[in-house]
């Protein structure tokens, strides 16, 4: 993450964060996680049973 300091026109001055390069590869890699946790999840709720590697169980 990028930090940078900008002053404000008679206000307090703010800070602004940018993902670097290296913090959007790990937001995706978090995202995709993220969406076969929920895939689990919901054909867990749904049924009962839970996928394992592509089986269900």
């Amino acid at each position: 993450m990028q930090i940078e300091w900008r002053a404000g026109d008679g206000r307090p001055g703010r800070k602004y964060y940018t993902l670097t390069e290296a913090g959007v590869a790990e937001h995706r890699r978090q995202a995709q996680a993220w969406v076969q946790f929920s895939a689990v999840t919901t054909q867990f709720i749904a049924t009962g049973t839970h996928l394992q590697a592509g089986r269900q169980s």
